[in-house]
């Protein structure tokens, strides 16, 4: 057979073959699908490879935060428990010269000052924020607010140191200083606020500061500020009240009635 002859034949055979086969294989997975058997083996197999690809370790996303983060974090947490102080002084201007960090050695204590305010204004600016628990907040402010009267004064120092006592914290209170050129209504209304500020603190239990011996000669040109040798004194009489909570015994100005008639006229 010519060589030509045999390559048509080869052809034929292998395109029969073929065709055969895929007609075979058509018909056994239409046989699969019909047959319930066969079906169910298959099935098994199919939830075999399930079982298998949900028993493999697959690789999962971690849901905790990078490293470096988890650094940050800390470092903000260490920060704020650092930052916290044992004693707040917190008030308007006169305070603003005066460092804690000199008013104890064995406190941590802050000074913050907030020029111009009212007792109001340090009643919404969340003093505690700075305090550690169990801290005292002192309370210096009335300054000016002196327009509005003894009585509310009075009253707006007393309901801040109740809200700061509320939290858990101790407070103390510190008198008004005067001013050089205020009028004689000014002069008895600073003493009237001074004398209801010591009974509030005798009725609630608080710290007193009574700033009685700083005068005229400690105020600066302005006649409303402290010179060098008022806030030199009004830092030591800080400093005395801070520092004597350290004694088991009760603050004695608490009792006292010698120190509250000094603001009686």
């Amino acid at each position: 057979m010519p060589m030509k002859d045999q390559l048509h034949e080869y052809k034929a055979k292998h395109l029969k073959l073929f065709s055969k086969t895929n007609i075979t294989h058509s018909e056994v997975i239409s046989d699969d699908a019909t047959d319930d058997s066969d079906a169910t083996v298959d099935n098994d197999a199919t939830d075999d490879s399930s079982d298998r690809s949900l028993s493999t370790p697959t690789s999962t996303t971690s849901t905790s935060p990078p490293y470096h983060e988890q650094m940050e974090g800390y470092r903000h947490r260490h920060s704020v428990i650092r930052n916290k102080r044992d004693v707040v002084v917190v008030g308007d201007s006169m305070i603003k010269h005066i460092d804690g960090r000199h008013l104890s050695r064995s406190k941590n204590v802050r000074c913050v000052s907030f020029p111009g305010a009212k007792v109001r204004d340090i009643f919404t600016s969340s003093p505690c924020e700075f305090l550690k628990p169990g801290g005292e907040l002192i309370i210096h402010a009335g300054t000016n607010n002196i327009s509005e009267g003894a009585g509310e004064v009075c009253h707006q120092i007393t309901d801040l140191g109740k809200s700061v006592a509320a939290e858990g914290f101790n407070v103390s209170v510190s008198t008004i200083i005067h001013r050089r050129w205020e009028s004689e209504a000014d002069k008895k209304r600073v003493d009237e606020i001074n004398y209801l500020m010591e009974l509030a603190a005798s009725e609630n239990r608080w710290g007193l500061n009574i700033n009685n011996d700083i005068s005229e000669q400690h105020l600066g040109r302005d006649g409303v500020h402290l010179n060098r040798a008022g806030q030199r004194i009004l830092a030591g009489n800080l400093k005395r009240l801070i520092n004597s909570a350290d004694q088991p015994t009760t603050r004695p100005w608490l009792d006292s009635t010698v120190v509250r008639s000094s603001y009686r006229q």
